[in-house]
This record gives C-alpha cells, structure tokens and sequence, in this order.
C-alpha cells in the first residue's frame, strides 16, 4: 500500500529501513516536497537505526573539538535515508546546525541549492 506525504510535525512510528518496515509515507518510495519532515522527524529515523557497532568505532576515534555526537550509522544507509526524504534546503540548514555527524551527512545529502 502507497501512502502519501507525512503532514509536518507528524510524529512517525514504524520508519526504519533495518528491520525493512518500509509502510509509511516517508519510506515507501514517495518523496516529500511541501516541508512535510522536520527535524524531529529525520532524528527518531536516525535513532531507530542505531548501529552499536558503528558508535563503537565513533567513541574510539580521536575528535577535534566541537566534538560531534553519532549513531553510528554507516553511510549506504545514511544515503537510503537521505534518498526517501527527498531534497529540502530548508531541512538540510537546520540538521547541519545540529552537533551529530549523522544529521549532517544527511544534511549533506538533501541539500537543494
């Protein structure tokens, strides 16, 4: 079943592409183009796919201060991620003002300049 864009400031349930539920609007091929995801949105799919293994690395490497937080999260995901949420130049200025180095890379992704 297709669903449609989430209406901004919907709280989503279910959005994660690691245990391959792909039955919301945001990740089920459709794209958002009216603003329909915010910052929130983008930082509880993040959560949702925590990779242990991946912040493990992250606490072991030397940082350079300010020193970014992580999930951990490996960069083919990040780039499925950043596919299904579409390009938002909106978006992307606010995830990169956050000090997690898996919003930026998404940022990176999403950017419409």
């Amino acid at each position: 079943m297709r669903l449609g864009p989430i209406p901004s400031g919907t709280v989503v349930e279910g959005m994660t592409l690691r245990g391959h539920r792909l039955d919301d609007g945001l990740l089920d091929g459709n794209r958002c183009t009216d603003g329909c995801v915010n910052t929130d949105d983008v930082m509880s799919l993040l959560k949702e796919n925590t990779n242990p293994r991946g912040m493990a690395n992250w606490a072991k490497m030397e940082h350079h201060e300010p020193r970014l937080e992580s999930y951990g999260i490996g960069l083919t995901v990040l780039r499925k991620l950043a596919k299904k949420i579409g390009r938002d130049h909106e978006l992307a200025g606010e995830l990169w003002k956050l000090e997690h180095y898996d919003a930026r890379v998404i940022a990176l992704h999403i950017d419409d300049p």
